[in-house]
């Protein structure tokens, strides 16, 4: 009959299905478990980091744990953390304590301790080429910064420390840095957000200084994109 001469072979039928499971169905299977090994090992690196800062910061127990004194105290211990050679410790911990500081500048005091941020962060400053800060703490250390300049109005100097802390941690930054490859395009879209947030009234360097900062983030936002 005609609808039997239009019939497709079993044969092939079964040869097509073979096609699309090796040339669809495969490939797709292999990419989810791809990505879903990608989400597992973002997820452990974010909680292996948040119990870090976690386990650096002791609980503030007091009910006047946010006396002139008792930050003061603190900015001291995390000074001697620094000096003892754990800096990233230091810097993780001050970056947890500042979003409840009141009196303290905790990131202030600790960028403070180092004269030559260029240097020190590519470890020249001894010679080892090696930055005493990973990617990851050097991503939330900009951020943290990029925080206060938005938060509270500073003084030109201290506004251009920060701002040009945060240059020197970009210029130190490898964006394809597995332990930071995937966030690295959402973090500069934040960082550039964040930045946008800011005004920089305390003077005519403080504008300057500003907006060539954004100026070179918004420009890797874009390169970042394109790829």
């Amino acid at each position: 009959s005609a609808s039997s001469s239009n019939s497709i072979p079993e044969a092939q039928l079964d040869e097509l299905a073979r096609a699309v499971e090796t040339e669809v169905v495969q490939p797709l299977k292999n990419r989810i478990k791809d990505l879903t090994a990608q989400v597992q090992a973002l997820r452990q690196d974010a909680l292996a980091l948040e119990k870090r800062c976690s386990s650096a910061m002791p609980e503030l127990t007091s009910a006047n744990s946010h006396s002139p004194e008792d930050e003061e105290r603190e900015a001291v211990e995390l000074e001697a953390t620094f000096r003892s050679g754990k800096t990233e410790d230091a810097f993780l911990r001050a970056m947890r304590m500042q979003t409840d500081a009141k009196h303290e500048d905790f990131l202030g005091r600790l960028c403070a301790l180092v004269p030559e941020p260029d240097q020190w962060l590519c470890g020249d400053d001894v010679g080892t080429g090696e930055s005493p800060l990973g990617m990851k703490a050097k991503m939330l250390l900009m951020l943290s910064l990029a925080k206060q300049l938005v938060a509270k109005r500073l003084d030109e100097t201290v506004f251009l420390a920060k701002v040009e802390w945060i240059q020197e941690l970009w210029l130190a930054f490898d964006f394809s840095d597995k332990d930071v490859e995937e966030n690295a395009p959402k973090f500069c879209s934040q960082l550039v957000a964040e930045l946008d947030q800011v005004h920089g009234d305390s003077g005519a360097g403080t504008e300057q200084a500003l907006r060539k900062l954004k100026r070179s983030l918004q420009q890797a936002a874009k390169m970042m994109a394109r790829d």
